[in-house]
């Protein structure tokens, strides 16, 4: 029969040993939940362009889609503004809309990346002018085309595209419009709503795209 002190020593040895177990396994590599691949929303291209997309609404547009991707949690998602330096830093501003599987490759390498989400805009205007007393309806559509690109092989993994309608009111003299105003709102009416169903579109198309690549 043990003695007091050596049932207490035989307890304390198992549980280093036990300790020592738990942090060998949690220190190996396969332990720790994968960091989700690193993405990119690169700049949306626009037929046809307009001010207001090249001013605002092609960042408000790229920040949407990376937030709904980032929200996700099945990716690391660039910042705009590191995404963008690191494009002008090697050049490649002119990175935008449908791009070549070389193109992409180099970027997903520069950028550190697996994966690039690239966007076209197709429609985003309207006509059908209808008057109301002294306010003007207006009916307008947007329509975008979005895309993911494997970054190593420079595959199209997925598209999709969407397209909506709505008829926003605004005033009937041309001098009672403040247009930033009424162009962001069309843009939360029409586009805002295609950019989120699309971005859950991708995701959900993209199961795999939730693990990293193994080095």
């Amino acid at each position: 029969m043990k003695s007091p002190k050596s049932a207490a020593a035989a307890r304390a040895a198992a549980v280093t040993v036990t300790l020592v177990q738990a942090w060998s396994y949690a220190a190996s590599p396969g332990a720790a939940a994968a960091e989700p691949p690193g993405l990119a929303v690169v700049r949306f291209a626009a037929e046809p362009a307009s001010e207001w997309w090249a001013f605002q609404g092609v960042d408000a547009a790229r920040d949407l889609f990376a937030g709904e991707l980032r929200a996700s949690g099945k990716y690391r998602v660039l910042d705009r503004s590191e995404l963008d330096a690191r494009l002008l830093e090697h050049k490649l501003t002119g990175l935008a809309g449908e791009i070549s599987p070389a193109a992409a490759v180099k970027a997903g390498r520069l950028l550190g990346v697996r994966y690039l989400v690239t966007a076209t805009l197709t429609e985003f205007g309207g006509g059908g002018r209808r008057l109301l007393g002294l306010r003007a309806g207006r009916s307008f559509a947007a329509a975008l085309d979005a895309r993911l690109v494997d970054a190593e092989s420079g595959d199209l993994l997925w598209a999709d595209g969407g397209r909506t309608e709505a008829t926003i009111e605004r005033p009937a003299k041309r001098d009672e419009i403040d247009e930033p105003a009424y162009q962001a709102r069309m843009y939360e009416r029409l586009l805002a709503p295609i950019i989120r169903e699309l971005a859950r579109g991708l995701v959900a198309a993209q199961p795999q795209a939730a693990a990293a690549v193994p080095e």
